[in-house]
């Protein structure tokens, strides 16, 4: 499998990734319902077994985080990207100290729940604030790091032209 160093990070990674979505929680088009966990398991030790060191998951895809740390607990550990949402479910924006406060949260649920003290990755999931340089985030983001928690971070978007707007 070809490899290639993910973005400004020393990061090396496989060029072809797993997306976990699916694993996780209904999603697509047809919504249709994750397999079972035996299985997602499988799926991810079987993708990594040929090749793969990158896997991309979020917070808020179900239950993926939690799979992807059984599948690997015990085990050689890919690169894992993760992602933390800078809103609540009704889509208000987290601000100032809550940003702070609900980063954290997300960033230790992560971890326990991959089972790993070191993110590898974490993306805001949501790139708008990155876009406007919101200080919180910036400070809060690289206190992870200084602190160990997370190795990089990021932002994810849909398209090359998201970020420039």
């Amino acid at each position: 499998m070809q490899s290639a160093t993910l973005g400004s990070t020393n990061l090396r990674v496989s060029v072809l990734g797993l997306g976990t979505v699916e694993l996780g929680m209904p999603y697509g088009l047809s919504k249709t319902s994750p397999p079972d966990d035996e299985v997602c398991i499988r799926l991810l030790q079987h993708a990594v077994d040929r090749g793969v060191t990158y896997i991309d998951t979020a917070a808020a895809y179900g239950r993926s985080e939690e799979l992807i740390g059984r599948a690997f607990a015990g085990r050689t550990r890919p690169v894992i990207a993760t992602k933390v949402t800078l809103r609540d479910a009704d889509g208000t924006p987290w601000t100032g100290a809550r940003m702070t406060t609900e980063i954290r949260a997300s960033i230790d649920r992560s971890r326990r729940l991959l089972g790993t003290d070191t993110l590898d990755l974490v993306q805001i999931h949501n790139a708008e604030a990155v876009i406007a340089r919101d200080t919180n985030l910036t400070e809060a983001m690289e206190a992870h790091v200084q602190a160990g928690a997370v190795r990089h971070w990021g932002a994810s978007t849909y398209g090359e032209q998201a970020p420039m707007a």
